[in-house]
């Protein structure tokens, strides 16, 4: 699936899966082609700029895992196009019955 600037999706952090999904407004994308530098292989990475939509998230990603998030200021952060799962659902509204009379 593609994504595109604006969106908001969830993603979940590979680097520990304890931490739990949060939902990020994607800003831009930003692809970095890979290079070789003597004999070693570089490999590139392609990601997305971000921000945090939720202040409960901020607060929990700073005060139990230790993250420094300060929601609104510092809330800016980069995910990798594998750490994306997916966009959230849409909420169904509720339709009002029509009252007969």
């Amino acid at each position: 699936m593609r994504y595109k600037a604006g969106d908001i999706v969830i993603i979940r952090s590979r680097q520990n899966k304890a931490i739990p999904e949060l939902h990020v407004k994607l800003i831009k994308h930003v692809t970095v082609k890979a290079i070789r530098i003597k004999r070693t292989d570089w490999s590139g990475y392609s990601g997305w700029e971000c921000i945090l939509t939720s202040r409960e998230e901020a607060d929990t990603l700073r005060k139990v895992w230790g993250i420094p998030f300060e929601f609104p200021n510092k809330i800016e952060t980069f995910v990798y196009d594998e750490e994306i799962v997916r966009k959230p659902r849409r909420r169904l509204k509720k339709r009002r019955s029509r009252s007969r009379h």
